[in-house]
């Protein structure tokens, strides 16, 4: 039996994703185009906010990165990640809650995740390209509705 998580449960993830976290899709060239992949992901210092996301019922990937010397804090960070089908599971789960993500969330569940090395028609090609193009607009401070911030 799955668990689901309760609804307080799914709105404070998506806060978390909202206020922490990154939704995005990463682009590898294959020999016959390009291979499309949704990662979510949040980065934080505190290692008991990681431990709490990796408890959550979606398959996770945590590590944590040491001190940069660039940082001022210099304290380690810590990081969760889910990814694939899951990652649009879990998105699917929080969307009713997001605020800030939103437009990011819809254009990740916009998508038809197949499985790693399934061929896909030129539309769905096309379609893969455009959300990528456009997610990675809105992450770099981009706005949907025309005005960018």
């Amino acid at each position: 039996m799955i668990r689901v998580p309760n609804p307080e449960t799914l709105a404070y993830l998506a806060g978390i994703i909202d206020g922490e976290g990154s939704i995005w899709i990463s682009r590898s060239r294959k020999s016959n185009g390009f291979q499309y992949f949704l990662n979510t992901s949040v980065y934080n210092t505190d290692r008991r906010l990681v431990d709490w996301l990796s408890s959550l019922p979606f398959p996770c990937y945590t590590s944590e990165r040491g001190p940069s010397r660039s940082r001022i804090a210099r304290k380690p960070i810590y990081i969760w990640s889910v990814s694939g089908r899951e990652a649009q599971k879990m998105l699917a789960q929080i969307i009713p809650y997001s605020i800030v993500k939103q437009d990011h969330i819809q254009l990740a569940l916009s998508i038809n995740i197949g499985l790693q090395g399934q061929k896909v028609s030129g539309i769905e090609q096309r379609i893969r390209e455009l959300v990528y193009e456009t997610l990675t607009k809105l992450n770099r401070g981009g706005d949907l509705h025309g005005e960018d911030t």
